[in-house]
């Protein structure tokens, strides 16, 4: 299922943390908070991928007396491509009301390491979090059981959320910069996050070219585009209409930057070659 919005989100992290929900996956484009929303469930542990086998035994150990906490699977990816953590957490998320986790190690006795089998219950309630559909063949039963939702927010959809979740630390002038060159499709469609933001705002601070952060280009491509849009928009709607149906509006703004840095036309090309025109229907 395809939710769009934080409230859809915050709806189904208050469904999982009342219980509502036995087995979640949450899959979405890195750095828009589904970490974040996890982090705020009432009862949870993380598993990440630095846990091992044994200390995911012994994190299980720790709960198994405790059924109102939630396990919080996060970076899945890499925790799932451990052979021993995989077999382990598939039991975890079986959906019985109680699963037995059965773990093979060895154990030092008088006669050397014999092979010996661990137990423990688990009751809790599972969310996993990813960055990329569930694809591998191992966790197939694992979606089968799981409620899945892909979380699909716009670039105007993250910008409020990061206006709405720094409001007392924005800084104002790298949100107007992120959303004045989303308005002029500038910035690629979702693809906007919170560390886009984040990682600006530090580059602000250390008095390096921030805006190319944003636009994941260097700083000359920037003074370039920068150029370009400032020729967008001295032209009317009417304007770009027009030359929509004659020359080509890229074009023309092309050689308007070619006339202004007074550079060979095939140079500006290609350093506008992430511009994007608007579309005039």
């Amino acid at each position: 299922m395809k939710i769009t919005t934080y409230e859809e989100l915050r709806r189904i992290i208050d469904a999982f943390n009342n219980h509502k929900l036995r087995l979640v996956i949450l899959q979405s484009r890195p750095g828009i908070g589904k970490s974040f929303a996890c982090e705020k469930l009432d009862n949870h542990v993380t598993i990440n991928s630095h846990v091992t086998p044994l200390a995911l035994f012994e994190k299980l150990k720790q709960i198994e007396h405790f059924p109102d906490i939630s396990i919080v699977i996060d970076e899945s990816e890499t925790v799932f491509a451990n052979p021993q953590l995989r077999n382990m957490l598939k039991q975890v998320c079986d959906t019985s009301d109680k699963r037995t986790i059965n773990w093979w190690t060895t154990k030092l006795t008088s006669e050397g390491r014999e092979p010996t089998e661990l137990s423990v219950d688990c009751f809790a309630h599972v969310i996993i979090t990813t960055n990329a559909k569930p694809k591998n063949d191992s966790l197939r039963a694992i979606v089968d059981r799981a409620h899945v939702y892909e979380f699909a927010p716009t670039n105007d959809e993250v910008i409020d959320q990061i206006k709405s979740t720094h409001y007392e630390t924005i800084n104002k002038e790298v949100i107007d910069f992120i959303t004045d060159y989303n308005d002029s499709k500038v910035i690629a469609r979702d693809t906007v996050s919170f560390r886009t933001y984040l990682k600006a705002v530090d580059s602000k601070n250390a008095g390096l070219v921030w805006e190319c952060e944003i636009l994941d280009i260097d700083n000359t491509e920037y003074q370039y585009m920068k150029c370009a849009k400032d020729v967008l928009s001295k032209m009317t709607t009417k304007q770009q209409i027009k030359l929509d149906k004659g020359v080509g509006l890229r074009k023309h703004i092309i050689s308007e930057v070619v006339r202004i840095r007074k550079v060979d036309y095939n140079v500006a090309r290609i350093m506008l070659r992430n511009f994007r025109t608007p579309v005039h229907l």
